[in-house]
């Protein structure tokens, strides 16, 4: 995944059987992500991997592909093949922080409990989240609740990826499918 977000998001929406057989690294970016299935590709390594990209990387699908092919210089196999079914996408098609703060809003009775705020209270503090800018919603937001910024990603995101669970089935499938593919 590109960040801890990610992580955050993805941990949280898989359930306990799948999340114990994954090891979720953070890489840092799109291009960082592209870079390393290109070499995993190089090496014809076979253990499972997926790149999971933010959602907001989906419309640049063609780019972080060309890009994972010029870095690999020779390609192994069909390489176009290859690529899609190594990556997959998170949910949404804005980055990860954005989604979350933006579903957030749209469950505010169930987050409410999970944060101890009242509801018309947490409305505010989601806005204030979103106009705090790109990165920057947790830090505002966990402020804004008196807790700190990890503490009140996880609960967001708990509370969000329960909520929303039917826009991480195919995701979750595609993990499924490569565990099973590993067996």
């Amino acid at each position: 995944v590109e960040d801890e977000v990610a992580k955050t998001i993805l941990l949280t929406s898989l359930p306990a059987a799948i999340r114990s057989r994954v090891a979720i690294t953070v890489i840092g970016s799109a291009t960082a992500l592209a870079r390393q299935l290109a070499a995993i590709n190089v090496r014809g390594e076979k253990r499972p991997t997926l790149a999971i990209f933010d959602g907001d990387q989906r419309p640049k699908q063609k780019d972080n592909f060309t890009h994972a092919k010029d870095m690999c210089e020779k390609p192994k196999g069909d390489f176009t093949e290859w690529f899609a079914s190594h990556i997959d996408y998170l949910p949404g098609d804005t980055w990860p922080e954005a989604w979350l703060v933006q579903r957030a809003s749209e469950c505010i009775p169930e987050l409410s409990s999970a944060v101890s705020c009242d509801t018309d209270m947490l409305k505010d503090i989601l806005e204030y989240g979103l106009q705090a800018g790109k990165h920057n919603e947790f830090y505002e937001i966990a402020k804004q609740l008196g807790v700190d910024r990890e503490m009140c990603l996880q609960s967001i995101a708990m509370t969000v990826t329960s909520k929303f669970s039917d826009e991480f089935v195919s995701l979750i499938s595609h993990i499924e499918s490569a565990l099973a593919d590993a067996s």
